[in-house]
């Protein structure tokens, strides 16, 4: 049985092809939330990449992304504020746990900015998400 590349190492080359290509992208989703601090088990990754530029949103979560090193290549990471409105978007319950990990850890976060985000959008929160980002 061949050893499986480690998730590491499908960032690195992602990442790498995205970066040759000139394509602008973050990465985002359970991958993202573990880097900001949240480890949790996932088995994707996902990926903003900008190839129509008409969705405003996308757009900033690229352009407002941090780099984070990853295995001493630097990577754009959604920032903290644009993961939480992402992830409170999907609404699922893992999100939800996400949003609350984040949220309790040590990166300060804009919360005005992830509100104002949320109602631009469109997005109806649930009453106990709303409780905890207006916390």
């Amino acid at each position: 049985m061949k050893n499986q590349p480690s998730i590491h190492e499908y960032i690195i080359t992602i990442s790498s092809c995205l970066i040759n290509t000139n394509i602008p992208f973050c990465i985002a989703g359970g991958i993202a939330v573990s880097l900001w601090g949240h480890v949790r088990a996932t088995e994707d990754l996902d990926v903003i990449a900008l190839i129509d530029e008409t969705h405003d949103f996308l757009k900033r979560c690229i352009q407002n992304s941090k780099l984070f090193s990853v295995k001493g290549i630097n990577i754009p990471v959604i920032n903290l504020e644009d993961l939480i409105v992402l992830t409170c978007a999907s609404g699922r319950y893992q999100d939800i746990a996400d949003v609350q990990a984040l949220l309790a850890g040590s990166f300060p976060i804009d919360r005005d900015y992830s509100i104002k985000q949320l109602d631009a959008l469109q997005v109806t929160l649930a009453p106990d998400i709303q409780k905890i980002i207006l916390q």
